[in-house]
């Protein structure tokens, strides 16, 4: 917006304003970063809202990336790669497990090779 209305004049204008916003920030307090409830017990599975990938119903498309085939896999020229961080204790890759699981099944039904989902 600066650029449009014409208080950008220069390049030295461009670093004035480029300072002072970085001035305006506000420094990270530690005692301010939010608390994780870590779970101890893996979240219950319910089919098509919360499940794992342990080799049950639609797991079949989906390839294990280890760090013995990272490389293998990842740097592939041939094939887009979507990769999926994943643990067993996290609620939310429970639920999100269930739409990489369909992705990956439906890019299969479509005959779609050039994508790896792992």
């Amino acid at each position: 917006s600066a650029f449009l209305s014409g208080s950008l004049r220069s390049p030295k204008d461009g670093l004035e304003l480029a300072q002072k916003a970085l001035k305006s920030i506000t420094p990270l307090n530690m005692k301010n970063l939010p608390k994780r409830n870590y779970l101890l017990d893996i979240p219950k599975t319910t089919t098509g809202i919360s499940e794992q990938f342990d080799g049950q119903l639609g797991d079949e498309y989906i390839v294990s990336i280890t760090t013995e085939n990272f490389y293998e896999i990842a740097y592939d020229d041939d094939k887009d790669v979507v990769i999926v961080f994943y643990t067993l204790h996290c609620e939310s890759c429970n639920h999100l497990a269930v739409y990489y699981k369909r992705m990956a099944q439906r890019f299969h039904e479509l005959n779609i090779e050039s994508l790896v989902i792992g």
